[in-house]
């Protein structure tokens, strides 16, 4: 094979490259054709959506109450409920709990010290209250958040792309 005859492969490459392009323009141009047509029922569909996700949180934070055991229901796709925030990790004095933790714990105690004797919130998070408790750590503002969470899925994506077509129809 000559030089010139990798050229012409590369010259085919090319158009065919340019034909790709071409396509992939004109599918999108009718993109924002369907986006600008449906604009109006789109962003009414989203406010809908909005609004009553709005209505359910608001229920679910004004009757806390129903959600003792099991904290979290799901019906039709939507996980919704209560779920425990981390809280702040609050130590009233440092040197004793770093201690406490070494007493309790022993070498499993490192993961939640520092080098330079400093307690690792992140870490101290995973270790049960009572635990916590015995070493001189409180654990703060652990108050319970709404939570509603739908999986993911092929609408959930189409929508994202949509509304990234209406962003920049607009």
């Amino acid at each position: 094979m000559t030089h010139d005859e990798i050229l012409d492969l590369a010259r085919g490459y090319a158009a065919a490259r340019a034909v790709l392009a071409e396509r992939i323009e004109s599918a999108r141009e009718e993109q924002r054709k369907i986006m600008r047509r449906r604009l109006r029922g789109l962003r009414a569909a989203v406010a809908e959506t909005a609004a009553a996700r709005e209505a359910l949180a608001e229920a679910i934070e004004a009757h806390k109450g129903l959600f003792g055991r099991p904290r979290t229901r799901t019906v039709e796709g939507v996980k919704y409920g209560l779920r425990k925030q981390p809280g702040r990790i609050k130590v009233a004095d440092e040197a004793t709990a770093i201690a406490r933790l070494r007493k309790r714990l022993g070498p499993q105690a490192e993961a939640h010290v520092r080098a330079r004797e400093e307690l690792v919130k992140d870490a101290l998070r995973e270790l049960d209250a009572r635990t916590l408790a015995h070493c001189g750590i409180a654990v703060t503002d652990d108050s319970d958040a709404v939570t509603i969470t739908v999986p993911k899925d092929d609408l959930d994506k189409v929508v994202e792309v949509m509304l990234d077509g209406m962003e920049e129809a607009e």
